[in-house]
């Protein structure tokens, strides 16, 4: 717990303070306030990945003024995965505003990451603010746009409304295995999205085989969530879109990798990509080393892919913490990359040390190529460091589906 003058800040009580949370939440956030409480009610906060330990609240007196929302995500890199703070919800009220109190429940909520676990944090952000954090951007919002004439014609299955959004988690892990920054399921319990409507068939022998999860937006319709054979969920959308009479099907932040965008680009498509110097999706190391241990598997599958023939290290440095990775070809499958802390002065001097300070989060993402990193200025290394980045980290542009964004 931290005082600073009257403010005081805590981690969220579940019975005591949700009420709270939404009443102040629902002042700050969407288009009417009834419509937050609903969302929060059944999706956002209730039933939800919400962590009321890592959350932090702030009170002048007995009031809730202030709100960082975590929520508990992992999202997939290769074959490794991440553990992610995901911050939503941060919120000020109103009366409050312009006295720090934001900055002071970040602060104390960021600082606590690491002891809750957390290897990463991610946010959709504000510009100019969470770069004081530590945060800086990631990917860029995607969306991919095609006619709804350009989709696949062809007789659909019977199609009913979703009623259990965990019932899917399993066939929405099959379809999203390896596809980077795609989330591991469960993550929220209920569509978190009010206006959001779920679409869901079955095979022939009666076990549901793909869904979707769609909103009309003016004449376009927008998925923001989707498992099962790409052509058939493409069918699905257009007679979805035709039903709303949409011009056009929008795929909302999927990543490129995704088989429903592989699928989509077969036709005429449009990609928009929306991009912040500062703000959007932003991204943060919460603890190197344990990040770079959930990804051993996935940097030794790289190196193996590429037949790299001798031993590698490099000690990554994050501006807050250091770790040593390492490299042995002649070790089988993920026993060939250790991770450890890197500490000792001797074992740095005879390793090369790339200076990555904020940046090195966009390399255990995939999300910036290395040499366009060292090319802008954002870190620094030797030849051989930059040679060993490049090889444990190439980029793979991740998205987060909007179903998971929080």
């Amino acid at each position: 717990m931290t005082r600073t003058d009257d403010v005081r800040i805590v981690s969220p009580d579940s019975e005591r303070d949700r009420s709270a949370i939404i009443d102040l939440t629902g002042k700050t956030f969407g288009h009417s306030y009834f419509d937050w409480v609903e969302r929060c009610e059944h999706g956002y906060l209730d039933n939800s990945p919400y962590d009321w330990r890592a959350s932090r609240v702030a009170f002048v007196g007995d009031r809730l003024v202030g709100h960082f929302g975590v929520y508990d995500m992992t999202q997939r890199v290769g074959r490794g995965s991440l553990r992610v703070a995901g911050i939503g919800a941060v919120a000020c009220d109103a009366e409050f505003r312009k006295r720090g109190i934001v900055r002071e429940v970040a602060a104390e909520s960021v600082a606590g990451l690491a002891g809750a676990g957390y290897e990463v944090s991610l946010l959709y952000g504000i510009r100019n603010f969470y770069h004081r954090f530590g945060y800086v951007t990631g990917w860029p919002d995607y969306r991919w746009t095609v006619s709804t004439g350009d989709l696949p014609e062809q007789e659909t299955p019977a199609i009913t409304c979703v009623s259990d959004y965990v019932a899917l988690a399993h066939l929405a892990n099959v379809w999203h295995e390896g596809i980077p920054g795609t989330a591991i399921r469960p993550t929220y319990r209920d569509n978190p999205r009010t206006g959001h409507r779920g679409y869901q068939w079955q095979d022939a022998a009666g076990a549901i085989s793909g869904f979707i999860v769609c909103k009309k937006s003016e004449d376009s319709l927008w998925v923001t969530d989707a498992a099962g054979d790409p052509e058939e969920v493409l069918a699905v959308c257009r007679a979805e879109a035709s039903r709303q009479c949409c011009a056009s099907v929008s795929i909302i932040a999927f990543p490129p990798a995704s088989p429903y965008v592989r699928a989509l680009q077969k036709r005429p498509y449009t990609l928009t990509t929306t991009a912040e110097p500062d703000g959007g999706p932003m991204i943060r190391t919460v603890s190197l080393a344990s990040a770079l241990r959930s990804l051993a598997d996935e940097l030794a599958s790289r190196l193996a892919a590429v037949g790299y023939p001798a031993p590698l290290s490099l000690v990554l440095d994050d501006g807050r913490n250091q770790a040593l990775i390492s490299y042995d070809p002649a070790a089988s499958g993920s026993e060939s990359v250790r991770i450890t802390p890197a500490g000792a002065p001797d074992a740095i001097d005879r390793t090369p040390v790339l200076h990555a300070g904020d940046s090195a989060v966009r390399m255990l993402y995939g999300t910036h190529a290395v040499d366009t990193l060292h090319a802008d200025g954002l870190i620094s290394g030797t030849a051989a460091a930059l040679q060993a980045a490049r090889l444990f980290f190439p980029v793979c542009s991740p998205s987060l589906p909007a179903f998971d964004t929080m």
